[in-house]
């Protein structure tokens, strides 16, 4: 008797029938990508399909892979569209997101401080949020990828001098004055 196949890269496909070693064309089928999360060595990723955003948390490196062993979120990677990589992470491996072609944006802090090769490999139309001095930005600067400060948007610190003395039974954080 024959078997439905059932594609491993969720791709709009022909799905087919065996038997007897021939195949028989049945119809075709959109198949939709839910969510998915799991652990990569010492990081966990999470896929929410709705807003087609990846997440990678965790503390540590992550792992490198290579064209021929990809990362587990790979076979959705056609359709991350965000990708967010949480403080802790230090390390972006080797093909780590190659081949997500419709990745726009990906936030990285100031943990990483490692970007692998071909790490974002066939993601035309990347914008790399990050820091300034980073090494997120000096990834983008090398690859010719549009890179937005994340410190733009982050207030500066108000703080305050005071030249009074404190009274007995009070306490006071001195600072330096400003230079």
């Amino acid at each position: 008797q024959g078997k439905n196949i059932i594609p491993y890269n969720n791709d709009l496909v022909n799905m087919a029938s065996i038997s007897n070693n021939s195949y028989n064309i049945l119809n075709q089928t959109n198949i939709s990508v839910g969510n998915s999360s799991g652990a990569t060595g010492d990081l966990y990723y999470s896929y929410d399909a709705s807003n087609k955003k990846l997440t990678i948390s965790g503390n540590g490196k992550m792992a490198d892979y290579t064209s021929s062993k990809l990362p587990p979120w790979s076979n959705y990677s056609k359709y991350i569209e965000t990708i967010e990589i949480d403080s802790g992470v230090t390390h972006i491996g080797n093909y780590a997101f190659y081949g997500c072609s419709s990745l726009t944006k990906i936030i990285i802090p100031r943990s990483v401080t490692l970007i692998g090769s071909y790490a974002f490999e066939g993601c035309d139309n990347l914008v790399i949020y990050g820091y300034t001095g980073s090494c997120a930005e000096a990834y983008a600067e090398d690859n010719n990828i549009t890179f937005v400060p994340l410190d733009a948007f982050e207030p500066e610190p108000v703080v305050t001098y005071s030249k009074r003395i404190p009274l007995p039974g009070e306490w006071m954080i001195l600072h330096p004055p400003p230079s």
